[in-house]
């Protein structure tokens, strides 16, 4: 049965939870009493579509692996982290402030940035975008959610590699 439940609440590829399971956690949240905020972060892998053409898709997904055991590695126990979709990720942060949360998310940009895939005799490289919400707010988890893909968009609009704060 457990297994059975991993399953249906996990991504096969990276092991995260998938996006039914963490929509059900940043429900939970928007249930707690008010004045405990989260955050919640959408990051997304810069130029994938371009690493999956120039090395194939195998290496696409060695570089969702690494970038999805790079988060774990680095957010906090009671922080979720999912595939969101494709080579996107949600993060979930609980009693996170924005700054907080945009602290972590620098961090983890360096720490991925400055990692190297080797890939059948290639050497790839990885950069990300973020952005970031928090639930001060907001009434519907889809406002959140929105507000945190805006500030990703308009971070590839800056040129990508970076962290921003709606």
């Amino acid at each position: 049965m457990e297994r059975l439940e991993w399953t249906s609440r996990s991504d096969p590829l990276t092991g995260l939870y998938n996006r039914r399971y963490i929509m059900e956690k940043i429900e939970n949240e928007f249930k707690r009493p008010k004045k405990k905020k989260f955050s919640l972060v959408i990051a997304d892998i810069d130029y994938f579509k371009k690493i999956n053409d120039t090395y194939g898709h195998d290496c696409g997904d060695c570089v969702l692996q690494m970038i999805s055991k790079s988060l774990m590695d680095n957010v906090r126990e009671q922080d979720l982290v999912s595939r969101w979709g494709g080579e996107e990720f949600l993060l979930l942060l609980p009693e996170t402030e924005v700054e907080g949360a945009y602290t972590l998310m620098n961090r983890i940009k360096k720490i991925i940035g400055e990692q190297i895939i080797e890939y059948n005799g290639n050497q790839v490289s990885i950069t990300m975008t973020f952005g970031i919400a928090d639930s001060q707010d907001y009434q519907l988890i889809d406002d959140v959610i929105k507000k945190a893909d805006n500030a990703l968009y308009e971070g590839k609009g800056r040129g990508r590699n970076c962290v921003v704060v709606a």
